[in-house]
């Protein structure tokens, strides 16, 4: 398994295109035209066969962002393959069901069994962190553990999303924002319901399923909305991945890629898409777990002469809001809770 490998010329080369193309010669961010296009690995550092997936992706293919699982079993590869990446943008994957806590049992015994496993079903999770008053006392707690546990990394701290999208939960979120801000986090991850329409004209299979994820995330985020509208963060206008979960192919991101082309309007601000898969070398976890058709699709060759093409710029959270989005987050952080 390789986990690690030197980053082809081809790669450097189109990053070294992508920050020139955004910038104008006195070095400020254009923001005209292109769509800023960040593509996510979520689960990173799950498993030694994601992070080798992760590393292959960034060096070989298209990706540009991941998102690290502080609790997963193999979080020191992820670190280690991250430094050895200093371009690959890196946030945090906050886990809140079918994973490992990062705090004890003892500390939060309403969450997690008697090992540290917090619930398997996410749907029981969910119901624990609205009714529970206990379990929503521990909730705080966990949160921090695991943004202190990305911190000990060293790491900056890209953005912020989660596992099974747990940080939209009306319980959850408010606490996830304010530790976001603390932690100096560029980014989170909100607009995921906005690809139903897309999806379905590429692939009519499972409708229903995709229209209950829709309707529920949709509520979601319209609530998260007002919440982050009164102590703003920056977040991808649109996020594409939840309708594809376990069929991310290289038909669907090429296509995808193709539409975020066709519908740019070149005099309009330039807009952050954000683009998240679940890449590994071998399936894990059902059908909708990492997976290496994922993968394939990241390194596929006519993805990579797709994304290549003027009109898009592939890059990470703090390249695509620029420096003076930047700016604007730190002065944000600053405002009262």
């Amino acid at each position: 398994m390789r986990l690690y490998s030197e980053a082809p010329e081809r790669r450097l080369q189109t990053r070294e295109r992508n920050l020139t193309s955004a910038t104008d010669p006195a070095g400020r961010t254009n923001r005209r035209g292109a769509v800023r296009v960040v593509v996510n690995a979520d689960d990173f550092g799950r498993s030694p066969e994601v992070v080798a997936a992760v590393a292959q992706a960034y060096d070989e293919g298209i990706l540009t962002s991941a998102s690290l699982m502080v609790t997963g079993g193999a979080v020191a590869a992820a670190v280690q393959a991250a430094r050895e990446r200093p371009g690959l943008g890196v946030g945090l994957h906050l886990v809140l069901a079918r994973a490992r806590a990062a705090s004890s049992p003892q500390e939060v015994p309403h969450m997690t069994d008697e090992v540290g496993l917090l619930p398997r079903s996410v749907t029981w999770a969910g119901l624990l962190y609205l009714f529970s008053p206990a379990a929503r006392r521990e909730l705080a707690r966990e949160l921090r553990a695991q943004f202190e546990a990305f911190a000990a990394t060293g790491l900056s701290l890209s953005h912020v999303d989660s596992h099974h999208h747990l940080h939209l939960h009306p319980a959850v979120f408010p606490l996830v924002l304010s530790l976001a801000h603390e932690f100096g986090a560029g980014a989170i991850r909100l607009n995921v319901s906005d690809e139903l329409l897309f999806s379905l004209r590429h692939e009519l299979a499972h409708p229903w399923l995709k229209l209950g994820w829709k309707l529920v995330f949709s509520l979601l985020t319209f609530r998260c909305a007002r919440t982050l509208r009164r102590r703003p963060l920056p977040t991808a206008a649109r996020v594409y991945g939840l309708m594809q979960s376990g069929s991310f192919t290289a038909r669907y991101l090429a296509a995808l890629l193709e539409h975020l082309v066709q519908r740019r309007r070149p005099s309009a601000a330039a807009e952050v898409v954000e683009i998240y898969c679940h890449p590994s070398l071998r399936r894990e976890s059902g059908a909708l777990g990492p997976n290496p058709g994922d993968l394939a699709a990241l390194l596929d060759p006519w993805v990579r002469s797709v994304a290549e093409q003027d009109g898009l710029l592939l890059m990470n959270f703090a390249e695509a809001f620029g420096p003076e989005l930047q700016e604007k987050s730190e002065a944000w952080r600053n405002w009262p809770t």
